[in-house]
């Protein structure tokens, strides 16, 4: 009360003794608690719905992510398979009809 009879240029006393006074004081800081309390509630939900959008972003960006690791794995598999296919062929035969391979004999790989 005292700060807020400093700030009005009033005395204390003035406004413990008059009730109209003191009343209109109570609304006063009433009406701020309610403005300021309604300013940080409003402030939180704008927070609030950033962290949400930001969240959402990141997983639709996940699950994309997730779509074009699968296209990318399933990709390299297939070319492993080519190069498996390609690797197993002897010059001049087709890929149907090529022989298995053999192993590199043990005194080529002690060179």
């Amino acid at each position: 009360m005292r700060a807020i009879a400093e700030r009005a240029d009033a005395s204390p006393t003035f406004l413990y003794k008059n009730a109209g006074a003191r009343a209109l004081v109570q609304q006063a800081v009433t009406g701020s608690k309610n403005r300021q309390h309604r300013r940080t509630g409003e402030k939180f939900e704008q927070i609030e719905a950033s962290w949400r959008e930001r969240a959402l972003n990141v997983e639709a960006e996940l699950t994309r992510t997730q779509n074009e690791v699968l296209v990318q794995r399933q990709r390299i598999g297939e070319l492993m398979g080519q190069l498996r296919d390609v690797d197993g062929m002897i010059p001049g035969e087709s890929a149907s009809t090529s022989p298995p391979r053999t192993p590199p004999s043990s005194a080529a790989s002690s060179r």
